[in-house]
């Protein structure tokens, strides 16, 4: 299995720390969407994520858990492809906890998603990239190269 990475544009970064940085006792969560003109880079199965959409959190206990709701889920997909985006992943928040995924998170995840992870460590707030694959979430690198983003979210030209 090749090793996958996801890059955040840096809004997309600004946008998820700020609501982890937000929502003091209560999960945060959201969808990542990448451009759905390409998918990832031949041979580097390099994901970026151009923007970071905040949703409901629907659990009945928002303190310990998230549940993104499927109408929340189709409302983000209709608005990504009216603007040539594609659903990559969800991203959620720890508040009193590291970016490491709960046994909650690990047995309602799809496979073949990032799971982006923003946990609390001694009042700074960090992300963990996951990608889920047969059920298992497996840490891959983050990254937020802004140069990466930029290149991979215009249009190469063939041959060039």
């Amino acid at each position: 299995m090749a090793q996958r990475h996801l890059s955040l544009a840096p809004e997309a970064r600004e946008r998820i720390v700020r609501h982890a940085q937000a929502s003091r006792s209560r999960e945060a969560c959201g969808v990542l969407l990448a451009d759905a003109r390409h998918g990832p880079e031949p041979g580097t199965e390099l994901d970026v994520a151009l923007r970071a959409i905040r949703v409901p959190n629907r659990a009945a206990d928002r303190e310990r858990s998230f549940l993104i709701h499927p109408i929340d889920l189709a409302r983000v997909e209709r608005v990504a492809r009216a603007h040539d985006l594609r659903i990559i992943g969800t991203w959620h928040t720890h508040p009193h906890g590291a970016a490491e995924p709960s046994r909650a998170d690990r047995a309602g995840a799809p496979d073949g998603w990032w799971q982006l992870v923003a946990g609390r460590s001694g009042g700074n707030i960090q992300l963990q990239a996951f990608w889920v694959e047969d059920g298992v979430w497996i840490p891959e690198a983050l990254g937020t190269d802004p140069a990466s983003c930029v290149a991979l979210a215009t249009p190469q030209r063939a041959g060039g």
